[in-house]
Order: C-alpha cells, then structure tokens, then sequence
C-alpha cells in the first residue's frame, strides 16, 4: 500500500510538472494611468481607463505572476504634452507595460485592443508674483544683503477656473524663518495655497529665493557739507563744514570705497526760510554696497554773507 502511495504522488507531480510546462493563455485586465503632461495645466476630458490583456506564458510563469500580483494591476502609459484628442497604440506600450507588470522570461502578451484614447483640455491660467514677504531673515552679527535677491521663478501660473481665479489677490509663500546667515545661499519657499476648496492648480508648488550675503565692517567717512539748490549768486558759510559717516561697508570693497562716492548736503530752501540756525544734514548719495548707520553732526549752522 505504502509503494502504492509513493508510486501515485510521483506520477501525480510528473503529471503537474509536464501540465505547468504547457502553454496557456489568460486574459487579465489592468488599470491604466497617464503621464507625460503637465496636469496642472491640462485637465483629462475623457480617457481609456480599462485594458484588456491575453497573457501567454507556461503555467509555472502563470502561477509565479499570480503570486506577485494578488491585488487588481494598474500600468501607467506615456503621453504627448498638448491639447487634444490622442490615441496612443496599444502595441507601442507592452513591452512598457510587460516590464511594469513585472513580466518576464516565457510570458507574451498581446491585447484586443489596437489603442487607448485620451482627450486634454488646457485650463484657463493666471500669473501671480509670488510675495515673500512672510519670510523672516535674519543675518548673523556683522554680516547682511550684497546685492539685490532673486526669486525663481519670478512668476508662478495658477490654473482654473476663471471665477476662481479672479476671486485670489495674491500668491503668498508659507511662513519661513532663514536665521543666522553668513553666506550665500539658495533657499526653497513652499507656496501657501489660499485657495481653500477652489479647483486651482499652481505650475509649481514652490520657489527659490537666492540671497547674495558678505561680511561688512565699519568704516568712517569725512564729508564736506553741500548745499542742495543753492543760489551761485549768494555766499553761504557752514559750521561746521565737514560731517564724519559712520557706514557698514562690504569687506570685499572696503578698500575701493573713497569718501568721494558719498555726498551730504543740507537744504537751500530751509536756509531761506530762517525757522532755524540749524539744519539737517542728509546723506543724498553713497554707494550700492554700503549701510549708513549715521552723520556727526547730524545739523550744521550756515551763514549768509551779503
């Protein structure tokens, strides 16, 4: 009984093995996907969802890809980027979609269908340029701003509907603190979307603000006083005739920095009208790079000489 047994299971896996080493063919379908587009612009007005495929393969390949795909598969397929109708061949993508699927060695595929359809619709778009100011910047001691920053992109395109549209005034990014610079650096904002429930859809869902950043020391400046829209005609004394600036300047144009790149002046007019013997004196011109911090004396006497 006992040979019986032994000689009835070899003959039952001889039997399997030779069944398992048969081709078959099985019909599977998948769910299908979209990309290549930019579906913050385009939005799907219609589109294949469902593909049937007839799987040809030995029944150990049909039972290894039961194992891997226990649940419903989905595939995803490249399309062109424009609006429209588009038709993508189906025999074009199943080697794509084979190698998703995670099918290999003995295993054809084919399917019934000779295409899947897919018609874009381009969504209306607005520019926004984005307002940083929730950004809260703080340098480290002795260091600040070289120049002016950038923002990139400069604009970001928000589309929609246009009723949703018109009803957003402005593209904030979220709050951000940037603390303790030293350097320069790039640094990456999120957008803050306050559009609540709208059907918005940014072009980009962040920016990049580049800050130029120097170390600065200080320097002094001694500055002959002008007087701004005076008479050639009328003699003016001041006293004192030279202010001293105290400025932060750049360390990397310090010694490039002469007094003569300043101007301070006082106002003609203000002499004129006598209310008093002293006056203000502003500074009307310095260099990019350079942070007045201020003037001493900050107000001379100018006398009139007849």
């Amino acid at each position: 009984m006992k040979q019986f047994l032994v000689t009835l299971v070899l003959t039952v896996l001889v039997w399997l093995g030779v069944r398992m080493s048969d081709r078959q063919s099985n019909t599977i379908v998948v769910a299908v996907d979209y990309d290549g587009y930019d579906d913050s612009r385009f939005a799907r007005a219609s589109a294949d969802s469902l593909l049937t495929l007839r799987v040809e393969s030995s029944g150990f390949s049909a039972l290894l890809y039961s194992i891997v795909h226990r649940r419903h598969p989905a595939v995803v397929v490249g399309v062109d980027a424009h609006v429209g109708y588009q038709a993508v061949a189906v025999s074009d993508q199943l080697d794509v979609i084979a190698e998703q699927l995670h099918m290999a060695g003995d295993i054809a595929l084919t399917s019934p269908r000779d295409s899947l359809r897919l018609v874009l619709v381009e969504r209306l778009g607005r520019d926004f340029a984005p307002d940083i100011a929730p950004v809260r910047i703080a340098f480290a001691e002795g260091y600040g701003l070289y120049g002016q920053p950038q923002l990139r992109p400069a604009t970001v395109r928000l589309y929609g509907p246009q009723r949703d549209l018109d009803a957003i005034a402005s593209l904030r990014v979220a709050d951000t603190v940037l603390d303790n610079l030293i350097q320069s650096g790039t640094f990456k904002l999120r957008l803050a979307p306050d559009w609540g429930d709208a059907d918005i859809h940014p072009s980009t869902t962040e920016v990049e603000l580049y800050l130029p950043v120097a170390r600065y020391v200080e320097r002094e400046y001694r500055l002959p006083v002008r007087v701004s829209g005076g008479d050639s005609s009328v003699r003016l004394r001041l006293y004192p005739a030279e202010v001293v600036l105290t400025a932060w300047v750049a360390e990397q144009e310090a010694d490039r920095v002469s007094p003569h790149q300043f101007e301070a002046s006082i106002n003609y007019d203000e002499v004129l009208s006598g209310s008093s013997r002293s006056h203000q004196v502003y500074l009307t011109s310095f260099p990019e790079h350079v942070r007045p911090h201020g003037l001493v004396p900050a107000e001379v006497q100018c006398v009139i000489i007849k």
